[in-house]
């Protein structure tokens, strides 16, 4: 293990920072290094990897179970479904023992571990002015009708 910056193990940007901070490299070696690691083409990189063997990035979800209605990046299969048909997804169950408003299971590639597999569950109607198929696929902040712990709670596996 390698100690690096503010005691950070195992992480080469923190050991690098160290050494530019101790006087070990100088400012240009340390941008040299800095933009060696933190701008590799690893996206680029990896899809070539997998398309030399025929791969491509995705999920494969059980049919049976989940119906695939939109999705980001190489997660998009085909065009979204559209808001009306999304909202419709999000019906209220019919079991007055687990009373929701439909569950959304979203697969992530690119988050980190904890999150590559999240259900969404809805716990109140959607309002007409919410577009939560945008706000689930692109924003990351809270709005009126679609609040955690409020109008929705997020489980993972």
């Amino acid at each position: 293990a390698c100690r690096g910056r503010n005691k950070r193990n195992n992480d080469l940007w923190a050991y690098i920072a160290k050494l530019y901070y101790d006087g070990d490299i100088s400012p240009a070696q340390f941008g040299q290094a800095g933009r060696i690691i933190t701008n590799t083409g690893c996206a680029e990189a990896t899809s070539y990897a997998l398309n030399e063997i025929s791969l491509t990035p995705g999920y494969d979800h059980d049919v049976g179970l989940w119906t695939n209605l939109a999705g980001r990046e190489a997660m998009r299969l085909h065009d979204a479904y559209g808001r009306q048909a999304w909202n419709m997804a999000l019906t209220p169950s019919d079991d007055p023992e687990n009373v929701h408003h439909g569950i959304i299971f979203r697969a992530c590639q690119s988050c980190v571990r904890t999150h590559m597999k999240i259900y969404y569950r809805r716990l109140t109607p959607i309002p007409d002015s919410v577009n939560l198929m945008f706000n689930i696929l692109y924003e990351t902040s809270q709005r009126t009708g679609n609040v955690w712990n409020v109008d929705f709670t997020l489980h993972s596996t």
